[in-house]
């Protein structure tokens, strides 16, 4: 019928299983459609089909999401609590006020076994996708580190215990502190999270103080402005992408090694620039 058809949004919606949908569809405001309307159609019968009693017929929703662009892609959890509009402010403040190579963004993570376990995985089409995992985790280490646009991560501090307050702050003191100088030179502002391990702030203030340097904290629920979060998901797809790289170590040495081999300074600037750090 020519491309006319085909390009307007009513006529995805006339196939066979589309009775449903076409039977609540407002033709009038689709009869000359615009992004608005787009997103508002997909809100009522792709975001919460069940919830509002319509089924939501693959036809559709993929038409829909050719129109607005749309793609499939790997979600990013982000928490309920999160107050995006502070956020966003105490990012324009803190970029506004602070440089990229003055910031040490500090954080821990863990591993174990399960870090090598793939979530993707291919096969012949109409067959499972089967990959042998370990399900016990093993021995869980630690690792809390310093990362900076100048450096990427400092040589982390690594426990076999989970980090508690007091661990927390005898990891600054070994893996971060000797590393850091004074306002306003470089590496010189300490950035940490709202953690709840983060037990021992006042300790934590008052040393960064002695040092010269200033502490700044996130925003709640905000991973999104901490570079370090970057670094790790590197670290640990590097993990699961190459296994044969780490073959050979123990738990504590890969999980030092792989830091240090992700870590570099070309990293951290692309993940600095990803998490808001203008002109690095």
């Amino acid at each position: 019928q020519g491309r006319g058809k085909i390009d307007d949004v009513r006529w995805h919606f006339a196939g066979p299983r589309a009775a449903a949908n076409l039977a609540v569809l407002d033709h009038e405001r689709l009869s000359t459609p615009n992004e608005t309307t787009l997103r508002d159609t997909h809100r009522r019968f792709c975001s919460a089909p069940r919830a509002q009693g319509t089924p939501a017929y693959s036809t559709t929703c993929k038409a829909l999401h050719d129109k607005l662009l749309y793609t499939s892609k790997r979600s990013s959890g982000r928490a309920v609590e999160r107050d995006d509009a502070a956020c966003e402010q105490w990012a324009v403040w803190f970029h506004a006020k602070y440089q990229a190579d003055q910031v040490v963004a500090v954080d821990e993570t863990s591993n174990d076994d399960r870090v090598k376990n793939r979530a993707v995985a291919i096969s012949r089409r109409g067959t499972k996708a089967i990959v042998k995992k370990k399900f016990h985790r093993g021995t869980r280490y630690s690792a809390m580190a310093g990362y900076t646009v100048l450096d990427g991560f400092l040589p982390p501090f690594i426990t076999k215990e989970t980090f508690t307050g007091p661990r927390f702050l005898a990891g600054l003191r070994r893996a971060v502190f000797p590393h850091m100088g004074r306002y306003p030179g470089p590496r010189s502002v300490l950035l940490l999270d709202n953690a709840k391990i983060h037990g021992c702030m006042r300790e934590v203030i008052d040393e960064t103080r002695a040092l010269g340097a200033r502490v700044v904290f996130l925003e709640p629920y905000d991973p999104e402005h901490m570079p370090i979060e970057l670094g790790f998901r590197a670290y640990k797809n590097d993990r699961r992408d190459h296994p044969q790289r780490y073959e050979d170590m123990s738990e504590r040495e890969a999980l030092r090694a792989g830091l240090l081999r992700v870590g570099t300074p070309g990293g951290a600037r692309a993940n600095f620039r990803e998490a808001g750090f203008p002109n690095v």
